[in-house]
């Protein structure tokens, strides 16, 4: 049987933390592992955003300081310990923040994926929204800079080809969608 016997705070960060684990593995034999993790949360939210007046999608490109290049994403954002919205009500705000979309219908497509398990504990949830024409300024907080794009659905792969092209990294949530739509695993831009 598996067992953590116990875990030891080798780094606090101002957002993150990491920890030693000590695992006892089903054979007897012992290992130090390392656990990273968000020092107020350990829950995300992502979308897929649907203009259904323009039959567009939208995604976003920003800047991450890891791996050094800006990023094609989904609309996204942390699930903070220390409010009372709940993922749906977060997920919203996020969508009106960076995207400029107030009016919104969200449906909840897969709940409590873990993205990244031999790293950390944290789950995502990922959303489909599908948005109509009125689209408002960003609400933006702290540092961030979101452009915001909005293409035609069939220019998906063109459109991330450019980017690329251009030296854009594409988070693993879009090659997920791709994937998923691909497969008609879910489909939920039909």
């Amino acid at each position: 049987m598996w067992n953590i016997n116990g875990s030891e705070n080798t780094h606090t960060g101002k957002f993150v933390k990491l920890d030693l684990l000590d695992v006892t593995y089903p054979n007897g034999n012992t290992w130090k592992y390392e656990a990273v993790s968000r020092m107020w949360s350990n829950h995300t939210v992502w979308a897929l955003i649907e203009n259904t007046t323009h039959n567009t999608l939208l995604l976003i490109e920003q800047y991450r300081p890891i791996p050094d290049k800006n990023i094609i994403e989904l609309v996204a954002g942390i699930c903070w310990d220390a409010t009372d919205l709940t993922n749906e009500q977060n997920m919203r705000k996020e969508i009106h923040e960076e995207s400029g979309y107030v009016k919104q219908n969200i449906k909840l497509v897969l709940e409590n994926i873990h993205k990244s398990p031999g790293l950390t504990a944290e789950m995502e949830d990922l959303y489909h929204a599908t948005v109509t024409w009125a689209r408002w300024p960003q609400q933006l907080q702290w540092n961030e800079d979101i452009t915001v794009h909005e293409f035609p659905k069939q220019d998906l792969n063109q459109f991330l080809a450019s980017k690329i092209k251009e030296g854009c990294g594409i988070s693993s949530w879009v090659y997920a969608i791709i994937g998923a739509l691909h497969s008609r695993w879910i489909d939920i831009l039909s």
